[in-house]
């Protein structure tokens, strides 16, 4: 299911998943173990740049409420970004040059990828979009982000 992804990479915003994903990437991350990098390499998820705004639900460490069902209609509309940064480096990344306005953070939650297995808050980029859209009542788009790993 994952490299079927790559033959729609070049439309605008949309993906063979049918809803936006989108991504910003400051390169806190090892290139080779980033699931957010793995997405944008699969087509998946779409870069994003500096100053690049995006109308839908973005997953950010500076986000004024919690994802929940109340953003599925947003979610359905324009889609879904996250941020790719290292909580341990927030100071470095520039969010007043991100252009989001429904900046939102998960709920309490805990990480099942290989590096941070079973801590809270720990979850990579791929795990992070995958329970927005499980929150927001998409489960088969979450299985779909998935399913790449």
């Amino acid at each position: 299911m994952g490299r079927k992804h790559r033959d729609n990479a070049d439309s605008p915003g949309e993906n063979a998943l049918g809803v936006p994903l989108a991504m910003w990437d400051f390169d806190h991350c090892d290139p080779k173990r980033c699931s957010g990098r793995r997405l944008v390499r699969l087509g998946v998820v779409r870069q994003l740049r500096l100053n690049q705004g995006f109308r839908g639900v973005v997953l950010s460490p500076v986000g004024t409420g919690v994802v929940s069902r109340a953003d599925a209609a947003l979610v359905r509309q324009h889609g879904a970004a996250m941020i790719d940064c290292s909580w341990a480096r927030l100071d470095d990344v520039p969010f007043a040059r991100i252009r989001a306005t429904h900046n939102r953070l998960l709920p309490y939650l805990v990480a099942a990828n290989p590096v941070n297995y079973g801590r809270p808050w720990r979850l990579n980029c791929a795990e992070a979009l995958a329970a927005a859209f499980f929150i927001v009542g998409w489960p088969e788009i979450g299985d779909a982000i998935m399913a790449n790993f």
